[in-house]
């Protein structure tokens, strides 16, 4: 059952409480099952009692109880699978969907900072072995208890036998101490070895394009197996130390064994034991070595658990990843009003100021550029502008409220940003718009998809609209990406457009069309722009020139272009580009021509 708020913390506690009926019923079936095994363990020992005794119809009733009870366990066994199963699967299911919602909590700066397999094995891998872990603890510790059982009856059967086992327990008690602290020590560095595995491996395939194209194959295999070597060598220690140690605390408990068996010799010699009690010490004297088996796995499944648990929480660790925080004021309507009041801002831990006093005022429905060399600090100011990023230093109003006093709502619904690189999911081209509102129209897809120039690519693919178009939207070309990225922010309809070169994969006629479009929104929504292309912003009401960090020039398209002889040179060099391509163009055409004749 879902929770409808995330939660702010890992308790165990909070996912096993809905399921506490089926949790007592399973313990109890393992309580039961337990029961049954130490209660054919004294009823084997019954029957040979009776065979000795020569009793040979209470020997046949024992042996029909034997039976009986197998076959009842089974039984129980059977239940308490399909009990575990069932708890340890949904239980994980609401523990991944709560850590997915966490690290949507976090913030930008976070993710910038940290390796996605970080994240991704906390969230998919995790949840599972720290239940694995869970339920292994409660199956182990019942089967200690009647194990121990086992054991005691064995201690009590002669005073010899019993310290022959008490000393044997001491030994393999210290023993696995030692053990487990060395599988912790070890676990720990196996499993940040997997994270940077899963990191790297994500890189590969998502760069796959790249790597072919620069031929980074033969550095990045150098890499890969850099990384793969080390992941591999810190599982090989843990499972060779553990399994090395595994097998030394075998033959200290096979020497307890053999010693128990000795001294059973002895005392079977002087007559001090009777033949049936000789032979049920040496039936159920492989119970010293399950004891010892038990106990380590025991232990092995607490540190298991205290490792994932450990490495769950730290992602509600607000230190280590800080997490996103909102205002509790709501805007119903959002008129589209932007002001910047002395905003300063630089990134954490880096001494170099990005933003430096910028203070501005943006009217509702109107068109706002900011054009700049890279690294003066135009995108920083976008994701300010998002509420991606956070400044102490100043401030940012929406409709005259801090940006930082409004709740999720309110900045989430109002502000859309369209990003340099837009991330596509791996469906089809229908569903990644109706991802952004469910109940769209197939007019409004449309319309959308005409007004950021992907109707006519969409309607020639075979399955049109409906077409996956693969993860990450490996299957589009860039500039189709980021069209439909455009289509995305149109269908929202929020008050507030924000473009972050969203026109720099797109070739000329692609990137007039989506000029034309974001020209059709003048008057209709307040959209800033961050574009190298100068003509895209041709036609906004204002143009911010920005140059280290700080708002340098302002003004019209023409008005900058006449006093600004930056801004002039960064157009006119755009220009030349344009040309020397179209003379190029020509001349080949003319090449091409003269072959032809």
């Amino acid at each position: 059952m879902k929770k409808s708020t995330p939660i702010n913390n890992l308790s165990l506690k909070h996912y096993l409480k809905p399921y506490k009926f089926l949790i007592s019923l399973y313990i109890l079936l393992v309580c039961i099952l337990n029961v049954l095994v130490f209660l054919t363990t004294y009823e084997a020992s019954k029957t040979l009692t009776y065979l000795g005794n020569e009793t040979w119809h209470l020997a046949l009733k024992s042996i029909l109880f034997l039976a009986l009870w197998a076959i009842l366990k089974n039984l129980i066994s059977w239940a308490t699978r399909i009990c575990n199963v069932y708890l340890s699967q949904k239980i994980s299911r609401e523990m991944k969907l709560d850590l997915a919602d966490r690290i949507y909590q976090i913030t930008s700066s976070s993710y910038s900072n940290t390796d996605t397999g970080t994240f991704v094995q906390r969230v998919v891998n995790d949840p599972d072995k720290l239940i694995s872990s869970l339920d292994g603890i409660v199956d182990y510790f019942l089967q200690l208890i009647s194990t121990i059982a086992v054991v005691v009856y064995l201690m009590f059967l002669n005073i010899y036998v019993g310290l022959v086992v008490l000393v044997g327990i001491v030994i393999l008690t210290v023993f696995e101490l030692v053990r487990n602290k060395l599988y912790v020590k070890n676990m720990k560095n196996a499993t940040k070895n997997t994270d940077n595995v899963y990191s790297l491996t994500n890189e590969i395939v998502k760069s796959e394009k790249d790597v072919k194209s620069l031929n980074l194959e033969p550095n990045l295999r150098k890499l890969a197996k850099e990384k793969y070597n080390e992941e591999t060598k810190s599982k090989l220690k843990l499972n060779l130390t553990n399994g090395s140690l595994n097998s030394v605390r075998t033959i200290i408990a096979t020497l307890i064994v053999n010693s128990m068996l000795i001294v059973c010799l002895f005392l079977l010699k002087d007559f001090k034991i009777t033949v049936s009690t000789a032979m049920f010490v040496f039936m159920y004297r492989m119970n010293i070595t399950s004891l010892a088996s038990i106990w380590g796995n025991l232990m092995q499944n607490i540190s298991d658990l205290k490792v994932f648990s450990s490495r769950i929480s730290s992602l509600y660790d607000t230190k280590r990843f800080p997490t996103e925080t909102f205002g509790d004021q709501h805007l119903e309507t959002c008129s589209g009003q932007i002001e910047l009041k002395n905003l300063t801002f630089s990134y954490e831990n880096e001494n170099k100021t990005v933003l430096n006093n910028i203070s501005l005022k943006i009217d509702s429905n109107t068109t706002v550029a900011f054009v700049g060399k890279s690294g003066s600090g135009k995108t920083t100011l976008l994701n300010l502008m998002a509420r991606m990023l956070t400044s102490s230093q100043g401030e940012i109003l929406i409709d005259n409220i801090n940006i930082n006093d409004l709740d999720k709502e309110s900045i989430r619904n109002n502000i859309s940003l369209v990003n340099q690189f837009p991330y596509i999911f791996n469906m089809s081209i229908k569903d990644n718009l109706l991802m952004v509102k469910e109940n769209t129209t197939d007019d409004e897809i449309k319309s959308a998809l005409e007004m950021a120039n992907l109707k006519d690519f969409v309607n020639e693919l075979p399955d049109g609209i409906n077409t996956i178009v693969g993860e990450g939207g490996v299957k589009l070309s860039g500039g189709q990406r980021q069209r439909l990225a455009i289509a995305r922010a149109l269908i929202k309809n929020s008050s507030i457009i924000l473009f972050d070169e969203s026109t720099s994969s797109l070739d000329n006629l692609a990137q007039e069309h989506i000029r034309k479009s974001i020209d059709s929104l003048s008057g209709k929504k307040t959209v800033v722009i961050v574009a190298h292309r100068l003509s895209t912003i041709k036609n906004a009401d204002k143009i911010y020139f920005l140059d280290d960090g700080k708002i340098c020039d302002e003004g019209t398209f023409d008005e900058l272009f006449e006093k600004n002889e930056t801004f002039r040179t960064m157009f006119l060099a755009v220009l030349k580009f344009k040309r020397n391509m179209l003379e190029l163009l020509k001349k080949t055409e003319k090449s091409k021509n003269s072959l032809l004749n």
